[in-house]
């Protein structure tokens, strides 16, 4: 029918048969374009697939940034039952031990705090939770909280991250994230690791809201934590840089721009 075609590529560097990689191939020769969040993803595009002259646009995944809106800080910690005094660190997402580098954060957290002066709420469910319910319990961190339902509302989400001072990702392997664009569109200041496609979303660090670490690092983590507690100026300057990163390049209407950019041009 002579409509040009694109396609977005969100990972897969596997191929599970002889007959998937022709395919593969052949549907990158006939698309007319493909966006590409990941910059590691790009070029590792590049690099398997030399032959074909892949047109590739860097495009982020959007985010409704008018329903990621944190409410009142002391309003989400009154319904959540939360001390005000107390240092809020959130994590939420699919409970995957190695790819989100859970045991990871489980490391850390005892570096940066052992009393009730801080506490780590963990949301989600997933594959590994029998397996991840085991070392948390071992561990006996009494200030780590872990929500193990799997949940879909997104309201009780947005309050828990309304509710926290910061929020950590730890993961090892990630295609373009999701959980923290939603932590970042509440305002919160991230602590992440360099794993694929965070460094895209806080491609200018603190500038962009977050502090990167590191993979497998957790002293990293625990240190960047504690920065974060122990200066309340800088937690807000991160808050203040993640909101206006999500509304100029992940909000609904940045992406939008973007897409009829690419595709006007035509």
């Amino acid at each position: 029918m002579h409509i040009p075609l694109y396609a977005t590529f969100q990972g897969g560097d596997r191929t599970l048969s002889w007959i998937e990689a022709i395919a593969r191939q052949a549907s990158l020769r006939a698309c007319s374009g493909l966006i590409v969040a990941s910059a590691a993803e790009r070029e590792r595009l590049s690099k398997a697939y030399p032959r074909i002259a892949l047109d590739m646009a860097n495009i982020a995944n959007p985010i409704d940034d008018e329903e990621w809106k944190a409410i009142a800080r002391q309003q989400a910690r009154k319904s959540l039952g939360l001390r005000s005094e107390t240092f809020v660190v959130v994590n939420h997402g699919r409970i995957d031990i190695r790819r989100k580098g859970l045991d990871v954060l489980l490391k850390a957290w005892p570096l940066f705090s052992a009393d009730a002066s801080s506490e780590l709420v963990i949301i989600g469910s997933g594959q590994d939770r029998n397996e991840f319910a085991g070392p948390l319990r071992e561990a006996g961190l009494a200030n780590v909280k872990w929500l193990s339902a799997y949940t879909t509302d997104r309201s009780l989400i947005r309050r828990w991250l309304s509710a926290a001072d910061a929020y950590v990702t730890t993961s090892r392997i990630e295609g373009m994230p999701v959980a923290p664009l939603e932590a970042i569109a509440c305002g919160l200041p991230v602590v992440a690791t360099d794993a694929q496609g965070l460094p895209d979303i806080l491609a200018n660090g603190e500038a962009s809201g977050g502090l990167m670490v590191r993979k497998d690092q957790p002293e990293e983590i625990a240190r960047a934590l504690q920065r974060l507690k122990d200066n309340l100026h800088l937690r807000e300057r991160l808050g203040q840089a993640s909101r206006k990163r999500i509304e100029e390049n992940f909000s609904l209407a940045a992406v939008a721009a973007a897409l009829d950019c690419l595709l006007t041009r035509r």
